[in-house]
């Protein structure tokens, strides 16, 4: 195992720029970041850019937090410092970098900027894979000297919680982006892990968010930053901080897997004791009520409950709800053990409904996006949609190991 050590330190109220400088900085030094700058003259951080909002609803990264470790980097012989993201499907990268103070950031501090879901492509083979042979990720983010990942401390609807593994979906672009939902996103994630591996990782909890994460869900004032050298052992430490048990989160439960770490007793080394600070999770469709739904519940995992209670809780902010009930409403199928009759109303929803698909209208993906799932109730009330076409319009059948580049280690040098 890579060093797991485990740096924490909680932020000094109020959160301000100074506060934040000596929390990322008593991070750093616990974990003698300096020891991995050796030979790193070029390194490229990335950030948590999903969306364009501020950092203080708790959906995007700090500016601040990444001032203050880009500082850190060019003080101790960086010379050349990239600010890079990809930004998710149907937004603008360099948008969002601007809207989020980020790109006023890397002018001031003489950073390059880049979009990822631009750069140049490098094939990765996927070692023991799950359910990739190969993955294909933005070129710089491999070939830098150091990679740094900066993500947010967030739940999240698909995944419970979004937190360094996660983040590094940033390094996909759109076509793939899209295959890891539909193939399977945990699983995708546990085999992205073993393609790139960031020689740090410094979890922003200066503004997390809880509840409809990574974008939808509600600010929450963790005020804690968290740093390791080992992706795994950070999102471990996090989620327990956030009151979530590692076990129940399926992607580092098949990461952890594969490298042969039990996380019911697996304890990272940790450097500054912190209390739980309990996060909301993401609710269950089944903790709601929704006009002109019903549903086979078929014990489906949390990633089809909350891609639906997502598309469902859009649809009742809309107004769309009360439409779909005039046109009859839906039956809604999930989930495994639930094999529902045909009707002309009835939803199968995802991988695990795969079987079923003749008897009504059949969403795929593991688990399918809230945008597919919404033009689908769309199409059954009789109205245009480009959400399915947007969406399905995408090769997802198997890879080929041919032409792959081996997986990284370390400092991410091959």
């Amino acid at each position: 195992m890579d060093d797991d050590t485990v740096a924490m330190a909680l932020i000094d109220r109020p959160v301000s720029r100074t506060s934040i400088s000596r929390a990322v900085r008593q991070v750093l030094d616990s974990l003698d970041g300096t020891s991995d700058l050796e030979g790193s003259s070029k390194a490229m951080i990335k950030p948590n850019l999903c969306c364009g909002k501020d950092w203080t609803t708790g959906a995007t990264t700090n500016p601040e937090v990444v001032r203050e470790v880009a500082l850190w980097l060019l003080e101790n012989g960086v010379e050349e410092l990239i600010l890079a993201d990809g930004t998710i499907v149907g937004q603008d990268t360099m948008e969002n970098m601007s809207s989020t103070g980020l790109l006023d950031l890397a002018s001031e501090l003489g950073m390059e900027v880049l979009d990822l879901n631009a750069d140049e492509r490098v094939e990765i083979s996927v070692k023991d894979p799950l359910e990739l042979d190969r993955i294909k990720l933005a070129r710089t983010a491999i070939e830098v000297d150091l990679l740094v990942n900066i993500p947010v401390m967030k739940t999240h609807i698909c995944t419970s919680v979004t937190l360094s593994v996660k983040n590094m979906k940033g390094l996909l672009d759109d076509t793939w982006k899209k295959r890891f939902h539909f193939r399977g996103l945990d699983r995708c994630l546990a085999d992205l892990a073993t393609c790139v591996s960031p020689g740090l990782n410094i979890i922003d909890g200066s503004m997390g968010m809880e509840g409809r994460g990574p974008i939808n869900g509600e600010p929450r004032g963790a005020g804690i930053i968290i740093a390791s050298r080992d992706m795994l052992a950070a999102d471990v430490a996090a989620s327990r901080i956030m009151d979530f048990d590692p076990v129940g989160i399926r992607h580092l439960q098949f990461w952890a897997e594969r490298r042969e770490i039990d996380l019911t007793s697996y304890s990272p080394h940790t450097i500054g004791q912190v209390e739980a600070i309990p996060f909301r999770k993401a609710p269950s469709v089944l903790d709601q009520r929704f006009q002109g739904v019903e549903l086979e519940w078929g014990e489906p995992c949390s990633g089809c409950a909350c891609a639906l209670g997502a598309a469902l809780s859009h649809m009742e902010r809309d107004g769309d709800l009360a439409s779909l009930e005039e046109k009859g409403g839906a039956v809604i199928a999930l989930g495994p053990e639930v094999d529902p009759e045909g009707s002309g109303n009835l939803v199968l929803m995802g991988k695990c409904q795969h079987r079923n698909r003749s008897r009504g209208h059949y969403i795929p993906g593991c688990p399918p996006q809230s945008p597919v799932i919404r033009g689908t109730l769309y199409e059954m009330m009789g109205r245009e949609s480009d959400h399915r076409k947007k969406f399905l319009d995408i090769e997802c059948e198997g890879t080929s190991d041919s032409g792959t580049t081996g997986a990284r280690n370390g400092r991410n040098k091959e």
